[in-house]
């Protein structure tokens, strides 16, 4: 997911009341599509290269062949992401798919992976919480 334009991503609960508290996100942010790590742009779940962006609410998984959750760029102002999970991604997402769907790991190695946000260059007035 490359967000290129000012956004807000917002999980809310049952009655669409802002979740604003890590351990009640209900809404999950993921893929099952496997992708090798290459390029920039296979390497991350979610890239940011635009100011004003928000994430909130929400558990983020890592896409399989985990490297970054969220990778946020150079010039990428005003970035907030908070109360966000950042997790592996859960095994019952991964129960149809065989080795070969998953670059040839097992589950149990995958696991091992946490999600991470990172910052790759100067982003000015960032906030995470």
């Amino acid at each position: 997911l490359a967000i290129d334009k000012a956004i807000t991503i917002k999980g809310v609960d049952e009655n669409g009341a802002e979740i604003t508290d890590a351990s009640q996100t209900a809404a999950n942010i993921y893929s099952t599509h496997y992708t090798a790590n290459g390029g920039w742009n296979t390497q991350s779940l979610i890239m940011v290269f635009a100011d004003n962006v928000t994430i909130s609410g929400v558990t983020i998984m890592n896409k399989i062949d985990a490297n970054k959750a969220v990778e946020v760029y150079a010039g990428a102002d005003n970035f907030t992401v908070k109360n966000c999970t950042f997790a592996p991604i859960a095994e019952e997402l991964l129960e149809s798919l065989d080795s070969a769907d998953l670059g040839g790991y097992t589950y149990e190695e995958y696991k091992e992976y946490g999600a991470s946000l990172y910052f790759n260059g100067n982003v000015t007035d960032a906030i995470v919480e």
